[in-house]
């Protein structure tokens, strides 16, 4: 299963995006009546990607993660099996 999640980064930084996205996740997740795998590996990657990922190196890489200019990025899950990100 390949799973992605979208951040719209437009007036907010990529760490804010991925929290406030990982907050909807869990709300989402707590409020099913049924268990729903997606949500749970969407859930899983964008945590693991929180914890592992440097930010400040991200923003200071390219000014989209930022959040000053208006983009879309996706996490995923690379050939290595880490959290990934890239700009859309």
């Amino acid at each position: 299963m390949c799973v992605t999640i979208k951040l719209e980064l437009n007036g907010h930084c990529i760490e804010t995006a991925a929290k406030e996205k990982l907050q909807k996740l869990l709300d989402a997740m707590l409020l099913s009546k049924t268990q729903d795998p997606h949500l749970q590996a969407q859930y899983q990657i964008l945590y693991d990607f929180i914890h592992t990922a440097n930010f400040k190196n991200l923003r200071a890489l390219d000014e989209r993660f930022t959040g000053i200019v208006p983009s879309v990025c996706e996490i995923y899950v690379d050939d290595t099996g880490k959290p990934s990100v890239r700009i859309k």
